[in-house]
């Protein structure tokens, strides 16, 4: 029965502790398709915000005079939707890759829920200051970017549309079809970005949380094709093996 349970504890042991590069790209791996799954619901929902943001710019400036204006106006009312879906995806992330850190090191390292010592409170309420301060700063961010690109587009439909001597209604039309490009992309690119922050906070977080001794962090390159290895930007395959702290 010993020998069992000794048997036991070094394989949940060699799950935590990640030994030969096997291991830690098989780890990776499996970390990957869960990411891809966060982010695939993440990006639907951040699309939808945009294609609802796009609209209420189409309706404000059907009449495209001070166009600036309404942009702003309609990226400020829209603020809170974006807050939403942020904070809801983000602690989504955060809690499937840390829930799984936590559980396993509980197992692993024999730590139980107690009144004094609660890891799963230190990880909720690092999660929840993690979404204060960061989805605050992603939105200030994202909006940021939003006008800007919008207002760009705008700027050029309608200074295009009056050297032509077009119409106002002629010149939202183009409008339309300028910006409604633009969701999609951008909902991926955040949907990526917002997840793989969350995750990585995620499980540091919960490994923090467990207050375990000479934990440390690993680089790990998947040594694919989108791993980047131009010395003169960022080496990530020569990272392969750095630890930190």
């Amino acid at each position: 029965e010993n020998e069992k349970s000794k048997k036991n504890q070094e394989i949940k042991n060699s799950h935590f502790n990640l030994v030969n590069r096997a291991e830690r790209v098989s780890s990776w791996k499996k970390q990957n398709a869960k990411r891809a799954r966060l982010e695939t619901g993440m990006e639907m929902d951040v699309k939808d915000y945009f294609d609802s943001l796009t609209e209420k710019i189409l309706d404000s400036i059907k009449d495209p005079e001070n166009y600036s204006s309404k942009v702003e106006n309609a990226i400020k009312y829209m603020s809170s939707d974006l807050e939403y879906v942020l904070n809801k995806h983000v602690k989504r992330s955060m809690n499937e890759f840390g829930d799984d850190i936590l559980s396993l090191g509980k197992s692993v390292f024999k730590i139980e829920e107690t009144k004094v010592n609660k890891p799963q409170r230190r990880f909720h309420d690092a999660v929840n200051q993690y979404i204060k301060t960061r989805v605050g700063d992603s939105i200030k961010h994202i909006d940021g970017t939003s006008k800007d690109k919008y207002t760009s587009i705008i700027r050029n439909v309608v200074l295009q549309g009056h050297d032509e001597g077009i119409s106002n209604p002629e010149i939202a039309k183009r409008i339309r079809t300028k910006i409604t490009s633009l969701s999609k992309g951008r909902a991926r690119v955040i949907a990526r970005t917002e997840t793989h922050n969350a995750a990585m906070a995620g499980s540091l977080e919960a490994a923090k949380a467990l207050e375990v001794p000479n934990l440390f962090k690993e680089w790990v390159s998947a040594d694919d094709d989108r791993v980047r290895d131009n010395p003169e930007i960022a080496d990530h395959s020569q990272m392969n093996g750095e630890r930190a702290a």
